[in-house]
């Protein structure tokens, strides 16, 4: 009897692996470049797609940079071909620890940089802390407001911290609005303004888009909008039945 429990027990938790594998795997990101997606059409004027989403009760969406590249150790010609263009980027060293900078630009020159790093007068317990922060430290020596966007990236490609340097894109001034409440940027005209100014936006909803909701709720249902020249170029809806792990 009691190998007939084990069996059982390793059957159910089986097959409870195999139904969440099915879940994730119903997850994904949709793509739209031609055509229609819901109440969207591509190549429609950025005031359509706002009053569009003031219908819906989601104006103003989130902010959101026009494309997410990520770079690792990337030389100058990377640099300028993938973020040539971007008012913001944001770098740091040593993969995922420690905080990134953030680098802004107005035209082909830096405007500004963010937070502003200072030594420290303790050492943290994990090591690789003290490098990373040492990292940041020598390369915000390297840089100063008024360099160009050329300098900018020679410091980053040429950077000698001995750590990698990793690099993409975030939304330029988004820390301005970081001190009000939800419910006080949504009806801040100036918010709103920079929305509109933005290339890239996204909101939550279209859950009834998403093939499997007639059966699994989805926990997630995130849509971008991507536009170039004031008009809608890309949609990108993000989706899944449960939370990611």
């Amino acid at each position: 009897m009691r190998i007939g429990r084990i069996s059982l027990t390793v059957f159910a938790a089986t097959i409870v692996a195999l139904f969440l594998l099915v879940l994730f795997a119903l997850g994904g990101t949709r793509v739209i470049s031609t055509g229609s997606y819901g109440p969207f059409t591509i190549g429609e004027e950025k005031s359509q797609s706002v009053a569009t989403l003031e219908r819906l009760g989601v104006w103003p969406p989130k902010p959101r940079p026009f494309h997410d590249t990520l770079l690792e150790a990337p030389d100058r010609t990377e640099l300028q071909r993938n973020f040539s263009e971007d008012e913001g980027i944001v770098v740091w060293f040593g993969q995922a620890f420690g905080a990134p900078m953030r680098l802004e630009f107005l035209g082909d020159t830096l405007e500004r940089t963010w937070p502003t790093f200072e030594p420290k007068t303790w050492s943290n317990p994990n090591p690789r802390y003290d490098e990373i922060n040492a990292a940041m430290l020598a390369f915000q020596d390297q840089i100063t407001i008024g360099m160009s966007r050329s300098d900018v990236f020679e410091r980053i490609a040429g950077n000698e911290t001995g750590l990698k340097a990793f690099v993409s894109t975030h939304v330029a001034h988004v820390d301005i609005f970081d001190a009000q409440s939800y419910e006080r940027r949504q009806v801040d005209p100036s918010y709103s303004d920079f929305v509109r100014d933005n290339s890239g936006w996204s909101f939550t909803g279209l859950h009834h888009l998403i093939w499997y909701s007639s059966f699994v709720a989805p926990h997630y249902s995130q849509v971008s909008l991507f536009f170039e020249n004031d008009r809608l170029q890309r949609i990108e809806h993000f989706h899944g039945p449960v939370e990611l792990p």
